[in-house]
């Protein structure tokens, strides 16, 4: 049975790894149903074998952080975004139960370890062939990725591929210098595709990946180097050791200079800028106002999506889309999850490199006492040395991206710091104080248990949310394709049966509804068209009453069914969610034409022709020049005289954008 927990282990790593690198649950699912068919799996092996040296701090500190988060989760305003944060939470633990107590032998970690370089292997090739054949090309076929011009490997944004790599470099060293028993075709494997990883960062031109490589790698040297040397005692064996490590060093060097024009572009265009796609301290002062709201608890599950909306700052350049995500995630769990959150994370974070660095100390003073230092290796020290490294690098990369949102980034930041919270027996000559066996023992015992219960879960929604998202996935195609509505309406049907609280699918829903209206139509079965429209609006604002998108065209159709009050109800809402978003604006002006107030209307469009966010200052335009129009024949018809009233010309917003 334990075969099978680890297959089913590693077929969902290795799944998540494929399918889920981005931050939508749409391909999620898959992955986190094998974890908790895993763990299930696991409920045969709860009382045999004694997990190796569990740390009793470190388990203890990973059950209240995720305990946190799953309790923040339930209690968050959105349901759906708090069941990304929850369907997460819940794999990770896993992951980390199951690598923390149940394949705690250096055995079973080397062969996840191997799994890790499958999805590098994985990511290599295909970055090869978007670098030499086609830079669109993603892993499903009928999407296109959105960085045309960056390899990402099966990521989508090629800041993740980056960060990805970066942790698994100094683990591939890590295992090629000192993993036990490894043929050396084996360790010059390792190290090739360590020394690829490197070159695929450079040439993908992230920022947060290189700076996370550097960590990662300088931790690494730090941690081994001096180890490496001791062990080489013969003079020829350290001078092919340091003509080797030049010749690396010169490779890297190479590489990066034949890169260096495209990679200084990459930090010439500073994410600290105005103009930058990201700018990183605008949107890390959203975070910190949104965490006014509620510093001890924060807002709750992903919260920024809508709060980064609200504390937008009007200094962000007008062509800066939506963060979505605060680009650091510390200060997002912060502003999501409060200073509690971000103290048990922290804390967390600490204990578990703190255990890892205090049994390498341990490990030297034994090997020190004794003499004596392994021929063949040692798997628990390569598995250490890789962990904290690879650690080292995705916390420094998570101060500037996302990656932690990521599935695959975040269970392999989990499979870390599972190894870490038990690196090992510890070496005799340094014995571990009695007094914590016990309690660890009982701690791990608890962790197991808890495993096939949380699997179940998994398992059980993840089955059905599975196929609502697949559903929606497919309505949502046939929508933007403009395809057969029947078979819209069909997934449509079916996601709202399966998911009744996605709020998305409710608003596609009503979308839907709206593109089956024609002109032609008889007006009773328009008016049906309108008020399903409606019913559909009205559930998604009331699952997701932040959404701004959705409000607009809620607020058309209750115009349409003579429902102007509660029409102007929602787009105030709307306001004041997003106050400098011209889409909002433009909308408010336009319901304000609809009820006939050109005054009012005319305040709004000059405004969204200004909007700091959001702004079509096009549509604007055109729609200042329509109440001109209705000025004109509204004069016309009271005296037949026309209004001495210049209309506005396209070019005076053109150039006012130009200045901005």
């Amino acid at each position: 049975m334990r075969y099978l927990t680890f297959i089913l282990l590693a077929a969902g790593l290795l799944v998540t790894g494929i399918v889920a690198t981005s931050t939508s649950m749409t391909f999620q699912w898959p992955g986190f149903v094998l974890l908790g068919a895993a763990a299930i799996a696991s409920i045969t092996l709860l009382f045999r074998g004694r997990p190796r040296g569990a740390s009793l701090v470190c388990l203890l500190t990973a059950l209240v952080m995720t305990g946190y988060f799953l309790g923040r989760a339930l209690n968050s305003p959105v349901a759906y975004f708090a069941r990304e944060d929850a369907a997460l939470a819940a794999a990770c633990l896993v992951m980390y139960g199951l690598v923390a107590t149940v394949f705690s032998s250096g055995k079973w970690r080397t062969a996840l370890f191997f799994t890790l370089l499958l999805l590098v292997v994985a990511n290599l090739g295909l970055a090869t062939y978007q670098q030499l054949v086609d830079m669109g090309r993603w892993v499903f076929d009928g999407y296109v990725r959105t960085y045309p011009d960056r390899i990402g490997g099966v990521f989508n944004n090629p800041n993740h591929f980056a960060a990805l790599l970066a942790l698994s470099a100094p683990i591939f060293l890590s295992l090629a210098f000192f993993g036990k028993n490894l043929p050396v075709t084996v360790r010059l494997l390792l190290g090739f595709f360590a020394i690829m990883s490197l070159i695929a960062i450079g040439a993908s031109r992230s920022r947060g990946g290189l700076l996370a490589a550097a960590i990662g790698l300088t931790v690494f040297g730090i941690l081994a180097l001096p180890r490496i040397w001791r062990q080489l005692d013969r003079g020829k064996l350290r001078a092919a050791f340091v003509v080797t490590f030049l010749i690396v060093v010169a490779g890297i060097g190479t590489v990066g200079a034949l890169n260096f024009e495209l990679v200084s572009q990459r930090f010439d265009d500073s994410a600290f800028s105005r103009s930058s796609e990201t700018n990183r301290p605008l949107i890390w002062k959203a975070a910190l106002a949104q965490n006014s709201e509620d510093p001890l608890f924060g807002t709750g599950s992903r919260t920024y999506y809508y709060y980064s909306r609200k504390y937008r700052s009007g200094l962000m350049h007008v062509s800066v889309p939506e963060a979505e995500f605060a680009h650091n995630e510390y200060v997002q769990l912060l502003a999501d999850y409060g200073w509690i959150g971000l103290f048990a994370a922290t804390l967390f974070g600490l204990t578990h490199l703190g255990n890892g660095i205090q049994f390498l100390r341990r490990k030297r003073q034994a090997e020190l006492k004794s003499g004596f230092i392994s021929a063949t290796g040692d798997t628990d020290l390569a598995l250490t040395i890789g962990a904290v490294s690879g650690l080292a690098a995705i916390l420094s990369h998570a101060c500037f991206d996302f990656v932690l949102h990521v599935p695959i980034l975040a269970l392999l930041s989990t499979l870390l710091s599972a190894i870490l919270s038990s690196p090992g027996a510890l070496p005799d000559a340094v014995p571990t104080p009695k007094s914590s066996e016990k309690p660890g023992a009982f701690l791990a015992l608890l962790v197991r248990g808890i495993c096939p219960g949380t699997g179940a879960a998994l398992v059980i929604f993840g089955v059905v949310y599975t196929q609502s998202e697949w559903h929606f996935e497919l309505a949502r195609l046939a929508h933007s394709s403009g395809s057969s509505s029947h078979d819209q309406f069909h997934h449509l049907r079916e996601a709202r049966r399966l998911d009744p609280q996605n709020p998305f699918v409710h608003n596609l829903s009503g979308q839907a509804q709206l593109s089956e209206i024609d002109g032609s139509m008889p007006i009773s079965v328009q008016d049906a068209y309108l008020s399903e429209a409606e019913a559909r609006f009205a559930e998604a604002a009331r699952l997701y009453p932040q959404n701004i998108f959705s409000a607009i065209s809620y607020a058309e159709v209750l115009d349409s069914v003579n429902k102007p009050e509660k029409a102007r109800a929602v787009l105030d809402n709307a306001r004041k969610w997003a106050p400098l978003y011209g889409n909002v604006m433009q909308a408010q002006g336009e319901h304000w034409i609809r009820v006939g107030n050109l005054e009012l209307a005319e305040a709004h469009f000059i405004e969204a022709r200004e909007a700091a966010a959001f702004r079509d200052w096009r549509s604007a335009l055109r729609s200042l020049e329509k109440i001109n129009n209705l000025r004109r024949v509204a004069v016309t018809q009271a005296n037949g005289e026309l209004p001495d009233f210049q209309p506005v010309e396209d070019g005076e917003g053109e150039v006012a954008d130009r200045e901005e």
